[in-house]
């Protein structure tokens, strides 16, 4: 069975802007239990960005599957 806490995670799947908010956030376990303060400043920083720049809404209209999730990973290299 799925916690609720995990299940917290799934509910929110396209409000994208509700992880900003630290009540959401507080009953999302990987949130919670296993971000480290520094990591999740960054991480919501650069959220914010990526949210009001269009870059995230980009990256996620390249994701084709039909179920979703409620993470997207990209990569570049550097030369």
């Amino acid at each position: 069975m799925i916690s609720r806490q995990a299940s917290a995670l799934y509910d929110r799947i396209g409000e994208t802007y509700a992880y900003l908010d630290p009540a959401v956030r507080a009953n999302i376990s990987s949130f919670a239990n296993l971000a480290q303060p520094a990591e999740l400043g960054d991480g919501l920083a650069q959220l914010t960005a990526d949210l009001r720049s269009g870059a995230f809404a980009a990256i996620k209209s390249r994701y084709t599957a039909q179920v979703g999730d409620y993470a997207y990973i990209t990569a570049r290299t550097e030369l």
